[in-house]
């Protein structure tokens, strides 16, 4: 019972911890996903904003440009007809002579006017800022132009201004700090605590890029994981409550068994002192020639003595060897043993037993000749025992390697069902079929010859059994 606790315990530790890792390997997967995706995200709104700023640099040049077209010391506009369209000559005052003339296709000339041809050379304008170029519509306001395009720059406000509105759509609630003027192969390295964005050039700043630097990334992720977290903290609190309640159903189970163990043991000892008192008081009996005679008294004698042999296999349920020299290794021959262990055993059943032993006579290890005999006792007094055939057939083999001594134990018994093999080494557990029930124990012999081999650092195992027979085999290590 202990063992399989500890088994189930351990494999229980074992499922807790594992899942406790996947949880983590997956929730840390999607921090990486998450961080990967917010990377992206605020890549498109840096760009988006640039662009916004650039665009509002050049609203505000036109609107500069707007002015100047008013200005008639500036520029002289006038507007002809012609088989094309509309045509716009611009003109420099103080000269007279026409620098440029614009020929609007598609405009129907009795809904032309003068602003409506202003508005259209100011979009075109923009057109020509957009591409990075200045377009000298004549002498006077082509200086003023490039002079507006070298002095309004784009304002680290007006992209601070842009990208908050960004971030803010997208629910990024962050804070965050503008790497300016700095080099195209300087980025700052990401990592798991900041976010830096991508490099952007910054429009007509040559050599002048802009880098977004987010220091509260794990915020926005964890609140974007805010559900999955959930999850997997319900998920690990479920299983380890779940854990826990086991553990304390496999204590209650193990107290139950030990308060069950001490009674049995108890109740045993408890019942020594009569059984002692009325195996004397039988022998009296038997030495009266008035009442030896008597078949009542032979009946009570034999069911005494079955009586004690049930509390002596209880007793030794609850046996335990002490490790601090109860166990006295030596030299013995197991050819000896078996055959001392074997006439012992056919001299005490009414059955036809016919064995053989494939044990090297002049074989020695190395054990505890009280303890080995105890085990061999034990498994061929059950091959005799739990055996319907007419003649109980029993056949010990040996054999080796660099490590071990295995002696198997054969016979033809009624064999045990499969549903019983695995715990055949329980206390107490005895085999249900019909033959078991006919032979009387306790079912404590395999559970303490398992118990005594594993003190001698050997094994005790069941290798098959069918209706045909069983074979057990011992394992005893040749050094000790």
């Amino acid at each position: 019972m202990n063992n399989r606790i500890r088994h189930l315990f351990a494999l229980l530790l074992i499922s807790l911890v594992s899942l406790f890792g996947l949880q983590l390997y997956f929730g840390i997967q999607t921090y990486h996903e998450e961080f990967r995706a917010l990377e992206k995200e605020v890549n498109k709104c840096l760009v988006s904003s640039v662009e916004k700023a650039h665009q509002e640099r050049i609203e505000k040049i036109s609107r500069y440009f707007s002015d100047d077209l008013k200005d008639s010391s500036l520029v002289s506009l006038k507007v002809t007809q012609s088989d094309d369209g509309p045509r716009l000559f611009i003109s420099e005052p103080s000269t007279g002579l026409t620098t440029v003339s614009v020929i609007y296709e598609g405009i129907l000339s009795d809904t032309i006017s003068i602003s409506t041809l202003k508005k259209y050379l100011i979009e075109r304008n923009k057109t020509y800022l957009l591409k990075g170029s200045v377009m000298y519509w004549n002498s006077s306001l082509g200086e003023r132009l490039n002079s507006y395009n070298d002095t309004i720059k784009i304002q680290e406000v007006s992209i601070k201004k842009h990208l908050s509105e960004q971030l803010e759509l997208k629910d990024i609630k962050v804070t965050f700090s503008l790497l300016w003027d700095m080099s195209e192969n300087k980025k700052q390295k990401t990592s798991s605590y900041e976010l830096y964005s991508d490099i952007i050039p910054i429009p007509l700043h040559k050599n002048q890029f802009v880098q977004v630097k987010i220091n509260t990334i794990r915020e926005v992720i964890f609140q974007r994981m805010k559900l999955i977290i959930t999850i997997i903290i319900v998920v690990f609190l479920l299983v380890v409550t779940s854990f826990i309640f086991l553990l304390q159903f496999i204590r209650k189970e193990r107290r139950l068994s030990q308060l069950k163990d001490d009674f049995i043991s108890n109740i045993t000892h408890e019942m020594l002192t009569p059984i002692t008192a009325q195996r004397l008081a039988l022998e009296k009996l038997q030495q009266d020639k008035n009442t030896k005679e008597n078949p009542m008294v032979g009946i009570l004698n034999e069911q005494t003595i079955r009586f004690e042999e049930l509390i002596n296999q209880s007793l030794k349920a609850n046996f335990q060897i002490q490790k601090n020299g109860a166990v006295k290794h030596k030299i013995v021959s197991p050819f000896k043993i078996v055959q001392d262990v074997i006439s012992y055993e056919i001299n005490s059943s009414n059955k036809t037993v016919e064995y053989t032993i494939n044990i090297p006579e002049k074989l020695e290890i190395k054990t505890d000749i009280i303890y080995l005999k105890q085990v061999l006792h034990n498994l061929i007094n059950n091959g005799i025992s739990y055996n319907d055939s007419t003649i109980v057939k029993l056949e010990l083999n040996y054999t080796e390697n660099n490590r071990n001594h295995h002696f198997q134990i054969h016979d033809n018994g009624i064999g045990i069902p499969k549903s019983d093999q695995k715990l055949i080494f329980e206390k107490f557990h005895r085999v249900t079929n019909d033959e078991s029930y006919r032979n009387n124990g306790l079912g404590v012999g395999l559970y303490f010859s398992e118990k005594i081999m594993k003190e001698l650092n050997g094994n005790l195992k069941l290798i098959q059994s069918t209706s045909n027979g069983s074979t057990f085999e011992i394992k005893i290590p040749k050094k000790i």
